[in-house]
Formats: structure tokens, C-alpha cells, sequence
């Protein structure tokens, strides 16, 4: 399954933090239009 957004990890010590960053605009855009395209009839 594809997410809305990445996650980055950064290992500090020994601690792990995670980032999560939304995906662009033009991106999501494109999953849309592939999550559209599927919920359509054949």
C-alpha cells in the first residue's frame, strides 16, 4: 500500500526519530488518478 506521505528515519545513538514529510502535490496527483482509474468499472 502506497502512503500520503514518506517517512525518514534518523538513527541517533541509540534512539531511532522518524519524519514523516506529505508527498508533493504533482505525486499525490498521480495516486489519485491510479486509485481512480482501479475503482472504475471494466
Amino acid at each position: 500500500m502506497m502512503r500520503r506521505y514518506r517517512t525518514i528515519q534518523i538513527q541517533t545513538g541509540q534512539h531511532t526519530i522518524t519524519a514523516e514529510d506529505f508527498l508533493p502535490d504533482d505525486a499525490q496527483d498521480a495516486l489519485n488518478k491510479l486509485r481512480d482509474n482501479r475503482q472504475q468499472p471494466h
